[in-house]
């Protein structure tokens, strides 16, 4: 029989080009100027950049703690201070020749978990809120090993180090992955193969928590030397008094919402004179705010201020009211019970080095004796 060898042929390199291809592979299209197949969008990422919660010039400690390593490589980790949501540093963007020279000289450069570093390993860095970090890793060695060989016009490309302010390094691969915690805490991890031969991050694995301050004061003296602050609000102009008042009232930057009351959430205006005398446990002499029932209401500030004061009623109870303080995330930051006697009046200040978004004032057999606020003070702490 004759063998039509060019017609078997022509069969077979057809079966071949029209075989689909394997699970996983790709075809690569390579640039062929204007004629080029347009190649897939990519995902455009973003730089890891950390932002340290809080005020301007609120001072938050950051706990950094090394959780994971699962690498032969002693890797140094540490992080700078960068100029802009980028991650530029002293005019240098990421990606370009001298991005590397810049951070490895920065003033704010530090070294958090040093060539060799074991989990568990932890460090604490105090810094202002607002902050912008970006962090690098330097694969196997230190950052010293790239300084000390930092002599010539490029910079060395021995040990490799990688920068979380980059999109892609310079193997065109994202080494880095984090994730912000709805707590504002983060996550990062570092996978450190070139071209991400290892698909695990778990090179160098470390959690990043951010401690809030709060401190209460009991005396209006100690709290006047600590802050700057002035009083924002009386009540003594406020109409009607002597009134429930079903709904949220609004006195400048602050709202107070009421959370409890009989018959329903309310707050009241008490002025001097009103009742029988025995509805609270001292003498008034200017208006108060209070409710019906038992006290329980929030106070949420249009403008977070770190720094809050006020004058307080307490009633018979010897269970005090609890005042809980909350960031503008509303996460709770701190709790205090009144010290002060039964029956008396007196203070409580509040500074945070984190703004302030919400107060809440609970009471404890309200319904049978008042409790009461007056004269908020707001503003900064001292430095």
């Amino acid at each position: 029989m004759f063998w039509d060898f060019s017609t078997s042929l022509s069969r077979w390199v057809r079966s071949r080009w029209e075989k689909p291809l394997p699970a996983g592979r790709r075809k690569r299209t390579r640039r062929l100027g204007s004629h080029a197949e347009h190649l897939e969008v990519r995902l455009v990422l973003t730089p890891d950049l950390f932002v340290v919660p809080g005020a301007d010039s609120a001072q938050v400690k950051l706990t950094f703690l090394l959780t994971q390593q699962q690498t032969k490589s002693k890797n140094e980790v540490g992080f700078y201070i960068v100029d802009d949501a980028a991650g530029s540093i002293d005019g240098q963007q990421p990606g370009t020749g001298d991005y590397a020279r810049a951070v490895l000289h920065s003033s704010t450069r530090q070294i958090l978990f040093p060539s060799g570093g074991l989990p568990g390993t932890s460090e604490d860095i105090t810094l202002a809120g607002g902050t912008q970090l970006a962090f690098y890793l330097v694969k196997g060695r230190s950052s010293q090993d790239l300084l000390d060989r930092d002599h010539y016009r490029k910079f060395p490309k021995s040990p490799p180090i990688y920068f979380s302010a980059d999109d892609v390094s310079s193997d065109q691969f994202d080494h880095v992955h984090s994730q912000v915690l709805p707590s504002g805490d983060a996550t990062y991890q570092w996978q450190d193969q070139k071209r991400g031969k290892n698909p695990a991050f778990d090179d160098a694995v470390y959690t990043i928590t951010a401690s809030t301050r709060v401190q209460f004061f009991s005396d209006l003296g100690e709290f006047q030397a600590a802050s700057t602050t002035s009083v924002v609000e009386t009540f003594d102009a406020f109409t009607p008094t002597g009134t429930s008042l079903f709904s949220p009232q609004t006195f400048g930057d602050i709202t107070i919402t009421p959370l409890g009351g009989s018959p329903a959430p309310n707050l009241f205006i008490f002025p001097p004179g009103l009742g029988n005398g025995s509805d609270f446990g001292v003498p008034l002499t200017s208006n108060v705010l209070t409710a019906n029932g038992n006290e329980d209401f929030e106070l949420t500030f249009a403008t977070p201020p770190t720094t809050v004061g006020f004058d307080t009623i307490t009633n018979f109870s010897t269970t005090k009211p609890v005042i809980h303080v909350y960031d503008t995330n509303g996460l709770l930051m701190g709790t205090y019970s009144l010290a002060q006697a039964p029956d008396s009046a007196g203070f409580v200040g509040i500074i945070s080095n984190v703004p302030i978004g919400q107060i809440r004032w609970t009471a404890f057999q309200g319904e049978m004796q008042d409790t009461a606020i007056d004269n908020i003070r707001v503003g900064t702490s001292n430095p």
